[in-house]
């Protein structure tokens, strides 16, 4: 089965995914507008100079911090500086490391367990370290 081949885009067309991302919209939401595929308009979005940033353990720790609050990754990513596509994928990657570490297992099953009870992300956190749970087990906390 093949595929329609789109013509070039035109100068115009360039310049208007320019505006509509500048304008606060994702490269997802610029394709839906523009009626084109979402590669095709980071393709042709500059890189403008900015060389490839690393994560410093504060903009980690903000990232952790603000994912805990439920707030929107579009949000956290101005917080920190790098990009929505960014935050998602470094939240990815830390989501992957917890799972693999046994005693990050053993903190997510009480977070799970305090959320189950009707706790916040950030509760639930506050909770496990007060009632010291991860020196100790205790199955008969009240939350």
């Amino acid at each position: 089965m093949s595929r329609k081949q789109r013509p070039p885009l035109s100068p115009a067309e360039k310049q208007r995914i320019l505006e509509l991302y500048n304008s606060g919209l994702t490269g997802y939401e610029v394709a839906e507008v523009m009626g084109i595929g979402n590669t095709t308009v980071y393709k042709h979005l500059p890189r403008q100079g900015k060389p490839w940033k690393r994560w410093t353990e504060e903009e980690m720790q903000a990232v952790i911090k603000g994912y805990a609050r439920g707030l929107p990754v579009r949000e956290i990513a101005k917080k920190v500086g790098h990009s929505s596509r960014a935050v998602m994928i470094k939240m990815c990657r830390h989501r992957k490391r917890i799972r693999a570490d046994p005693h990050k297992q053993k903190v997510m099953k009480w977070i799970n367990y305090a959320i189950g009870k009707g706790l916040k992300p950030g509760q639930a956190l506050s909770a496990i370290r007060r009632a010291d749970l991860l020196g100790r087990e205790c199955h008969d906390l009240q939350f």
